[in-house]
């Protein structure tokens, strides 16, 4: 994730997926990292974030997440997912 998304650590995303998880799922159901193309979520996370009243660093942090657990450019469409946010798990110890 490095690699592509400069100054993304381990910790920074577990907290932007905790964010994402307990602070979005507030208003509504949880949207698959897939549903908006990468560089599309800084936006849509503003909006909402905005509208919701998170602070900027917690928009940043979710931004984040959701840009690195997309595993696609291409989105899945406009339905809202059930399933769980996908997990950030270490391949390089970073805490």
């Amino acid at each position: 994730a490095r690699g592509r998304w400069p100054g993304a650590t381990l910790t920074k995303l577990r907290t932007g997926r905790e964010l994402y998880v307990f602070k979005c799922a507030g208003c509504h159901t949880l949207y698959a990292p897939n549903r908006h193309r990468s560089e599309e979520w800084p936006g849509v996370v503003e909006a909402m974030g905005v509208e919701a009243g998170l602070e900027p660093r917690d928009r940043d942090a979710i931004a984040l997440y959701l840009r690195t657990a997309n595993r696609s450019s291409a989105p899945l469409g406009s339905q809202p997912t059930t399933r769980k946010a996908p997990a950030i798990q270490s391949t390089t110890g970073d805490q």
